[in-house]
């Protein structure tokens, strides 16, 4: 039974924060929605790690860029950027 004090966690995120399959179905559908919204962007987009190099890319990114995934992923992100920039 959940007090008056508490916020209904369950109206919020659609599932009852108190069973644990529950929350795991919600975060696997968070993670689904961020991964097609990553991918299927049309805008070039990145994730880059606090050393620079390239975590994950799209397909739009590698488009624009003119490098294949694996490329840029073995790649730091001052090798793509012109030196002014740097």
């Amino acid at each position: 039974m959940r007090s008056e004090s508490q916020p209904d966690q369950a109206l919020a995120t659609g599932s009852d924060p108190l069973n644990p399959l529950n929350e795991l179905t919600t975060l696997r559908a968070q993670v689904a929605r961020y991964r097609a919204a990553f991918e299927l962007s049309g805008p070039g987009q990145a994730l880059v790690g606090l050393n620079g190099r390239f975590l994950e890319v799209n397909a739009s990114l590698c488009q624009i860029l003119g490098y294949p995934a694996a490329d840029l992923l073995a790649r730091h992100f001052n090798d793509i950027t012109h030196p002014d920039d740097v």
